[in-house]
């Protein structure tokens, strides 16, 4: 049997089942209930069979029965996206962002941040996923495409708490949110603990390929010299203001008279020998004395793009 025959069947089914349940006193909305309910049941039903043509089908006479329902929408237009429409997505979900209707709907805000971030508008995106959170703090998802937004953005630091706040709250299989954040951190030259969370994110999820791919190529990085310098490192104590005033000078609890020499001052000038002979070492001496300090920092790493919703 033809596709197109089985969806005119399902559809047909659909619309039958709540003409002959309905009762004499039932109302129009509860009819049009009864018919949504009825279509929404043989979409799922065309879900679970493989039919995606034909959920969407069914999805769209859903919307169109009432394109005010953000539901509807909401659900029509991730069929879309996952039939790689995501203009048409955004075209539906589009009414609901502009009017404000949506400000308090997080699934909605992150269904369309998801479609723009899809399609490359990543300012869109970061500003409807923080939208989002702020809707539902605790929305995982809403953290997860915020990171990815703010990633492409170049906006790396922020958006690793926005990673760690989506795994903080995520649902399910945390395996995408590893592999963002992992090549986050290689981006911001954090290699080693890049390594550490790919191989996370590939222990849970063995069967995704991208995943282990990224790990392959963050492991090379890693093992190129001078990556490892880059590492976290606690932020220094803040230095203690000077307590003397401009213009004077302690010495031993007294003040010191300008233009007069201290017994200090008369003692060896070893000191500034030691730096005017420091000051005139050449530039093969200096190169070399800062190529022998620890822990100097390096260029960020860049990635190539793996990022995956």
């Amino acid at each position: 049997m033809k596709r197109h025959t089985v969806i005119a069947l399902m559809i047909s089914a659909a619309l039958s089942l709540p003409l002959g349940g309905c009762a004499s006193t039932d109302d129009g909305s509860d009819h049009a209930t009864k018919i949504d309910s009825a279509l929404e049941h043989a979409a799922s039903e065309a879900s679970a069979k493989g039919d995606d043509q034909g959920s969407l089908a069914l999805l769209e006479r859903i919307y169109k029965r009432d394109p005010g329902n953000a539901g509807n929408a909401l659900k029509y237009a991730t069929a879309l996206q996952d039939a790689g429409r995501s203009n048409r997505s955004v075209m539906i979900l589009s009414p609901f962002i502009q009017n404000g209707k949506a400000d308090r709907n997080a699934p909605l805000l992150v269904e369309y941040a998801s479609v723009e971030a899809s399609v490359g508008n990543y300012d869109s995106a970061a500003e409807n996923a923080r939208k989002a959170t702020v809707a539902d703090p605790k929305d995982g998802p809403a953290w997860h495409i915020l990171g990815i937004a703010l990633d492409a953005k170049g906006s790396h630091p922020e958006a690793e708490d926005a990673f760690r706040r989506a795994l903080q709250n995520w649902q399910g299989d945390p395996s995408p949110v590893l592999n963002n954040l992992g090549l986050n951190l290689a981006s911001q030259g954090f290699i080693d603990e890049a390594v550490d969370t790919l191989k996370k994110a590939v222990a849970m999820a063995p069967d995704r390929p991208e995943i282990e791919r990224n790990l392959r190529i963050v492991t090379a990085l890693q093992a190129q010299p001078g990556t490892h310098e880059n590492k976290r490192v606690p932020t220094p104590p803040r230095k203690p203001d000077k307590t003397a005033k401009a213009g004077k000078s302690i010495v031993a609890g007294k003040e010191k008279k300008p233009g007069t020499l201290t017994a200090a001052d008369k003692v060896d000038g070893g000191a500034d020998k030691t730096v005017q002979a420091a000051s005139g070492k050449n530039t093969e001496e200096k190169a070399a004395d800062v190529a022998a300090k620890p822990d100097q920092p390096v260029a960020p790493v860049s990635v190539p793009n793996g990022h995956n919703t």
